[in-house]
């Protein structure tokens, strides 16, 4: 499975595809192979792997495992036109994480508020720093499944950009700077950040660790979502800096998100119609 892998993120679809294939047979439940031949819609073998996947969730399985297996059923029903099953599966996915790692709206809504009003307490700089002799990043974000990935290959078209994807160092400096992991974007709540952070230090730290990625180029992009909490710090932190944020349809976005198998942990809102 982890070769198949491979071969699909070097878009060698057809020796992926095979690669699941022979993960099954040797595994005929085994999760990720079973995702990812749901998600490239390979029709061969697609009914006796429904068969086996439904089989598969009658015995006891790790929770990651049942998720995953649940979400590859989604998309097979999908592709053979019954959305009532499908989503019965989608559903029932989400409600086994939902369970395992619940989204406090309550918690959350309290630590935005909570930020909102203490960011109106820093004293930004007005001052230019000077960051002309290196690289500017693009900064694109927004919610998850609002087409920033899309909008990335859009910029990059443009030969003065190079393209560098979801990275998390302007986070890490803020994180150094409280002595805190943060578990989501507003836990930089849980210290007196107003009078930690030194935004012009973390702006050029940023950019001495991450100037590297454009690869020459005069521009560079970051599409951590999660930087969208931090728009005001990054415009101050490094005023060369572009920020673009994206927006969708809520429905649009909410229900692709809901559909959509994140890494554990993330997105915790998307787990459940009603957080969403």
């Amino acid at each position: 499975t982890s070769y198949g892998m491979s071969k699909l993120f070097t878009a060698q679809i057809d020796e992926a595809k095979q690669l699941f294939l022979d993960a099954l047979a040797i595994k005929k439940d085994s999760p990720c192979a079973a995702w990812q031949l749901s998600m490239l819609n390979e029709k061969e073998g697609r009914i006796e792997r429904i068969v086996n996947f439904e089989q598969a969730l009658q015995s006891e399985l790790p929770t990651e495992d049942e998720v995953i297996l649940r979400f590859a059923l989604y998309n097979e029903h999908e592709a053979i036109g019954d959305s009532v099953k499908a989503f019965d599966y989608l559903q029932s996915a989400n409600l086994v994480r939902c369970k395992n790692q619940p989204f406090d709206h309550l918690e959350n809504s309290e630590k935005i508020e909570n930020y909102i009003e203490r960011l109106h307490k820093i004293e930004f700089s007005n001052s230019e720093l000077d960051h002309s002799t290196l690289p500017a990043p693009v900064f694109i974000f927004g919610l998850p499944r609002t087409g920033t990935t899309l909008l990335e290959k859009c910029v990059t078209s443009l030969a003065e950009v190079e393209a560098v994807g979801e990275h998390m160092d302007f986070r890490k400096e803020l994180e150094l700077q409280t002595n805190l992991r943060f578990s989501s974007p507003f836990d930089i709540v849980i210290r007196p950040f107003e009078d930690q952070l030194d935004l012009p230090l973390a702006g050029s730290r940023y950019l001495e660790k991450t100037a590297w990625r454009a690869h020459g180029r005069p521009y560079y992009t970051d599409k951590e979502n999660s930087n969208f909490a931090y728009a005001g710090l990054i415009a101050n932190a490094i005023p060369s800096a572009r920020i673009i944020h994206i927006r969708r349809n809520p429905m649009d976005a909410c229900f692709s998100g809901f559909r959509q198998l994140f890494a554990p942990g993330a997105y915790k809102a998307s787990y459940s119609l009603t957080d969403l």
